[in-house]
């Protein structure tokens, strides 16, 4: 198996500031619980930029990633973020070094 890491930085329309905070908050505890998930973090927003959201995940396999992918809780937060974001970048990486 290889580990897949994903980096995605999620940068939201303003006006949508305050509706954000417990749908990201849902998302990451159910996808913690996630089996294949090893990391599932949402750093604190950008201090220069309130409106950009960085997110670390580890998972064990890219069948794993796949699954969280397709996963109701997953797809419930794309569905309502889908029209209350600016730009969704997303870098999926392997590790080089340990």
């Amino acid at each position: 198996m290889n580990d897949i890491r994903i980096v995605a930085i999620l940068l939201i329309k303003e006006q949508y500031q305050n509706e954000f905070s417990p749908q990201l908050k849902k998302l990451v505890e159910m996808s913690r619980e996630e089996e294949g998930c090893k990391q599932y973090e949402l750093l604190s927003q950008n201090q220069q930029n309130p409106l950009e959201f960085i997110f670390l995940e580890h998972w064990v396999s890219t069948e794993a990633l796949e699954r969280h992918n397709q996963s109701s809780h997953f797809m419930e937060f794309v569905k309502f973020a889908s029209d209350k974001i600016v730009s969704l970048d997303i870098k999926k990486l392997k590790c080089y070094s340990k």
